[in-house]
């Protein structure tokens, strides 16, 4: 009886396990976008007639709204949520998306194709910092980065399908069908997240001071005067010119197809190992962080990533050295976002965990927006070799950024 009961899990581990899946599940959808448009691309490209620095521009703009519009949802969770609750702002996130993307499969111009394009970006803010709260407040410490390597690689598990169907999907029905059939399913997605289990008022009212702009500004930043928090900031802000999402799975696509001319068999299954990495990645490097602690794995997957980019770049295009260095690349870059979120909140606690993931995610991602400019326009004068030894300085950053770093024990 009592082996029984200590191997069922209780209530609230079966409210904390369904929070996680169905916030993995908007994740998911998220990260299908962002699969599926370097596929499309390369077509749209040719279609439309523009170039990598408008690609740039284009996914740079979009990343840098995303980004301003993450630093709102702290005072929405802290005021707002008393009456609308997280679960709502993560359906209309899907749904948005969904609305972008049938309008998208529409229009006719890249100036529209522009404007729907970055407004499919800015649909998925609420995503991060609204899933990630609920992921927090739902694990403790002893399992918190593996939590977070799950929610992550959930959402990478999404894309797992996309290059091969995606891929399908634009030579059989074309970029539109392609884009209506997303759109479908985040709707679906965004419909099914208002089930997420959730208590009103799980914050306390902080010290918002009658909603003053001035007071709700210095709300905001307070927690950058925390020197662990303003490093973790610094250290993802640096390295956002080779996050996995946003700029790796950009132009390393673009890189395959474009760059090393690969047939579409073989773009196809790289694009795929690289996703598999990224599901198999967050998850082991995720559960041994909770063993070794999240800055030493941060950091080792930092200096890692960088070694990743170098192999990659070596492989040249053979398929017998591409297979392994987009396994390894796969990995270790898409595990760095699990690991520096999961130790923001190391660093943070309770208290100040909805601010300091409002000021993460808004420097972070605007530092992003401004990277993936920076890189298109230095494909287009110097080509990937420029790109990819960029990445990897932003790596090295990264982990200089860490080292400082003194969590909570």
């Amino acid at each position: 009886m009592g082996t029984q009961t200590a191997v069922q899990p209780t209530n609230r581990e079966k409210r904390s396990y369904k929070v996680l899946g169905l916030v993995s599940l908007a994740h998911a959808v998220t990260h299908m976008f962002s699969a599926l448009m370097p596929i499309v691309y390369p077509t749209v490209m040719e279609q439309f007639g523009f170039g990598y620095a408008q690609l740039g521009f284009m996914v740079g703009l979009g990343n840098t709204l995303m980004s301003l519009l993450q630093g709102t949802y702290a005072f929405l969770m802290r005021r707002v949520m008393r009456r609308v609750m997280r679960r709502v702002l993560l359906a209309l996130s899907n749904i948005l998306l969904a609305l972008s993307l049938m309008v998208m499969a529409l229009t006719g111009s890249f100036a529209g194709f522009f404007l729907l394009n970055v407004l499919a970006r800015v649909s998925t803010s609420p995503q991060h910092p609204v899933g990630n709260s609920l992921v927090a407040e739902n694990f403790g410490r002893k399992l918190r980065g593996t939590a977070f390597a799950v929610n992550f690689a959930g959402g990478n598990a999404g894309t797992l399908l996309v290059p091969a169907l995606g891929t399908l999907g634009v030579a059989v029905l074309g970029w539109r069908g392609t884009l209506l059939i997303l759109a479908t399913f985040a709707l679906g997605t965004g419909l099914l997240s208002l089930t997420v289990p959730e208590k009103r008022n799980h914050i306390p009212i902080a010290s918002c001071n009658q909603g003053k702009i001035l007071a709700a500004g210095r709300d905001w930043v307070s927690p950058l005067r925390e020197r662990n928090i303003r490093l973790v900031v610094l250290a993802a802000a640096v390295a956002a010119g080779g996050r996995g999402i946003g700029v790796i799975m950009v132009y390393v696509p673009l890189y395959f197809q474009q760059g090393l001319r690969l047939n579409s068999v073989n773009y196809a299954t790289l694009f795929t190992i690289m996703m598999a990495g990224s599901v198999i990645g967050p998850l082991l490097v995720g559960r041994i962080s909770d063993s070794v602690g999240r800055k030493r794995m941060a950091t080792i997957t930092y200096a890692l990533s960088g070694l990743a980019t170098a192999g990659l770049l070596l492989a040249g295009n053979r398929m017998l050295y591409l297979v392994p260095a987009t396994i390894f690349l796969g990995l270790v870059v898409y595990s760095q976002s699990s690991q520096i979120q999961a130790l923001l909140e190391d660093v943070s606690g309770k208290e100040k965990r909805d601010m300091a993931y409002s000021v993460f995610f808004t420097v972070s991602y605007l530092a992003g927006g401004i990277w993936s400019f920076a890189l298109g326009l230095v494909v287009d004068k110097s080509g990937f070799l420029g790109a990819f030894l960029l990445m990897a300085l932003s790596y090295a950053s990264g982990m200089l950024a860490l080292i400082p770093v003194k969590p909570a024990r």
